[in-house]
């Protein structure tokens, strides 16, 4: 983009708006229904089964609706012996990586196809991504209570689950290009050449714009 375009473009409008909305609806799914179909393993910690009908025990006191004691809930208790529920790992983990996708899929801005082109053009870009989820993958697994996640991380089959979710970004991406972005907003003025345009601007204005070629004519204007 250049200087005078929009600082929010109707582009960037269509898929901030089309990604946020699908974002909401995978943490809502996992946040309000994840006892339901995240698998776990049969185990029995500390006195205290870790899942409900082969599916983790759910994270949160209360249901969509605000009632209390939800069956299979992860107690007070069980937080205190066992650690952080790995219903809510899941969740942080797949809230974490939805952004990562999200920042590859920002790597294009007029709607190619190809979110990866040139990847290898931009080596500190790379790094940085891939930097990024090492660094939530150490997190999630190995971290504990320091950040709030279950004590033994997740099973490979739950961070499938994280991943398939999170790389559902591009697929969102991707039905995102066959709409019409006419009726998206752009926000930010265009910033114009006070020097080139007619309309009246500030003396203010007007220095903050000049170039070395506009100095050299207004300092002999200013003499004269």
């Amino acid at each position: 983009y250049t200087k005078d375009e929009n600082k929010r473009t109707r582009k960037m409008t269509k898929n901030s708006r089309g990604q946020s909305v699908y974002m909401i609806i995978v943490i809502m799914i996992i946040l309000f229904a994840g006892e339901y179909f995240l698998p776990e393993e049969d185990q029995i910690i500390s006195g205290y089964p870790i899942s409900d009908n082969g599916h983790v025990v759910a994270g949160r006191r209360f249901d969509y609706e605000g009632n209390d004691g939800i069956k299979g809930t992860y107690t007070k208790e069980m937080r205190d012996k066992i650690g952080p529920s790995r219903h809510f790992t899941i969740l942080f983990t797949t809230f974490v990586f939805l952004q990562i996708v999200n920042e590859w899929n920002c790597r294009k801005l007029f709607n190619e196809v190809n979110v990866f082109e040139g990847i290898f053009q931009n080596p500190i870009s790379m790094f940085v991504r891939l930097l990024e989820s090492v660094v939530q993958v150490i997190i999630s697994e190995y971290s504990g209570r320091l950040f709030s996640v279950y004590p033994s991380g997740m099973m490979w089959y739950q961070w499938l689950i994280c991943i398939g979710f999170s790389c559902g970004s591009f697929v969102i991406r991707l039905l995102l290009l066959l709409i019409p972005e006419d009726g998206c907003g752009q926000y930010g003025n265009k910033e114009v050449d006070p020097l080139t345009n007619n309309a009246a601007v500030s003396y203010t204005h007007l220095r903050a714009h000049e170039t070395s070629l506009h100095l050299v004519c207004r300092l002999l204007l200013e003499k004269k």
